[in-house]
C-alpha cells in the first residue's frame, strides 16, 4: 500500500512537471488542502527563488561544485499531508548501471541523514526528502531544501564515474 502510494506521488510529480500550466497558460485549479496551501505560504517566506509549476510543484535553481545547475523540486500529495523534496541527479539513459553503481547508492542511503538515494519508477538517479506538512516550518523547510541540495551535489560526484552524459535538466 505505501509502496503503491508513493508510486502514484511519484507518477503524479512527473506528469505535473510535464503538463507545467493547463491550457491556455493558467496554472491549473489551486489545490484547497492545509499542507499545500502552508508549503505555499512557507516557500514565500523561505527567501528562495522559486518558480510555482504547477498546482502542487515548485521549483528552487541551485548550483553545486561537482553537479553545477541543478533544480530542487518540491510537491505535495494529493491529500496535502506529504511534502516530497527531490532531485533528478541523473535519466535512465545517462546511467551505466554496475553493482558498483548500487554499492555507491547504497552506501549514500547509510551516510547522509534524512535524504534518501534511489532510482525512480522511470529508472532516473534520485535524492529526496519526505516530510509531513503537518509539522513543517520555514525554518525545517529550509534546514532540509540546504540539506537536500548538498546532498545532490555530493552523490552526483560520487556518481559521475558510472554516468554516460552531462547532468539532466529538470525541465
Amino acid at each position: 500500500m505505501k509502496l503503491a502510494r508513493r508510486l502514484t506521488l511519484a507518477g503524479l510529480l512527473v506528469a505535473a512537471l510535464l503538463a507545467g500550466a493547463a491550457p491556455g497558460g493558467t496554472v491549473a485549479q489551486e489545490p484547497t488542502d492545509a499542507g499545500t496551501i502552508k508549503v505555499g505560504q512557507i516557500l514565500e517566506e523561505s527567501g528562495y527563488s522559486y518558480e510555482k509549476r504547477a498546482a502542487r510543484v515548485w521549483t528552487i535553481p541551485f548550483e553545486g561544485k561537482a553537479f553545477a545547475d541543478f533544480t530542487v523540486i518540491l510537491s505535495t500529495s494529493e491529500d496535502g499531508q506529504l511534502l516530497v523534496i527531490f532531485v533528478v541527479l541523473a535519466r535512465k539513459a545517462e546511467i551505466q548501471a554496475s553493482a558498483a553503481l548500487w554499492s555507491t547508492m547504497l552506501h549514500f542511503n547509510d551516510e547522509l541523514d534524512r535524504v534518501k538515494v534511489g532510482i525512480d519508477p522511470d529508472q532516473d538517479a534520485f535524492v529526496r526528502i519526505d516530510l509531513s506538512t503537518r509539522i513543517v516550518d520555514v525554518a525545517e523547510l529550509k534546514v532540509n531544501i540546504e540539506q537536500l541540495a548538498a546532498s545532490a551535489d555530493e552523490v552526483y560526484a560520487a556518481l559521475q564515474p558510472h554516468l554516460i552524459t552531462s547532468p539532466p535538466t529538470n525541465e
